[in-house]
């Protein structure tokens, strides 16, 4: 899955802990936090801006870990700019 923004890293989470079985209890144990507070993270309902850290906590809490790989975005253009270094 390409990631675009942060509800897509949150929507890649929610799969993970549906395929894992891992529970939002879970998370709020590991975490320290209130269910109320762990299930507006994951929902994000008031589109607020969750920061990375919040984001790899949450991954860490679920024992997993983020991936990441930087690709070419296939559909931009080619930058015309060449280094003639």
């Amino acid at each position: 899955m390409i990631v675009k923004n942060q509800n897509d890293i949150l929507t890649i989470l929610k799969m993970y802990m549906t395929n894992t079985n891992v529970k939002q209890s879970q998370i709020c144990n590991r975490l320290g936090l209130h269910r109320s507070a762990v299930s507006r993270t994951l929902s994000n309902t008031n589109n607020s801006n969750i920061t990375l850290d919040t984001l790899l906590s949450y991954i860490d809490a679920c024992n997993a870990v983020l991936d990441i790989n930087i690709i070419p975005n296939p559909s931009k253009d080619k930058d015309k700019d060449t280094d003639k270094d």
